[in-house]
């Protein structure tokens, strides 16, 4: 029987990391991996939430638009509409994640978060 003189069973010798230094390696590569695919999903979900709240603004600003479209129509458009038109159209940029418009008493939308650089 020929033994090969090039295998060491301690073939880690000529390695540049001990096993328990690779093992190490890999327990600190898991918890990086977690750690992105966590801010990963935070930041998937913040879009999500985003993207909902631009499509609800615009549902807001078409009832509005309606809604002062119809009291044209009628006539019945008044001081006090109006008002509630332009009050009503400023929460919508607040509401508005492109917008973030800071309202008065409400403040911003999302005190914690910046505008997003699009």
């Amino acid at each position: 029987m020929k033994i090969n003189k090039s295998y060491d069973s301690r073939g880690w010798l000529n390695h540049k990391y001990h096993p328990s230094e690779i093992f190490s390696f890999q327990i600190v590569n898991s918890y990086h991996n977690k750690e992105r695919k966590e801010k990963e999903l935070k930041d998937f979900q913040d879009l999500l939430h985003r993207a909902n709240r631009w499509q609800q603004a615009r549902v807001l600003r078409e009832y509005i638009y309606e809604v002062e479209a119809n009291a044209e129509e009628n006539g019945s458009l008044s001081d006090e509409l109006n008002n509630w038109i332009d009050w009503a159209r400023k929460k919508a940029d607040w509401y508005n994640p492109l917008v973030m418009r800071e309202d008065d008493i409400l403040g911003k939308y999302e005190s914690d978060c910046e505008k997003p650089n699009y």
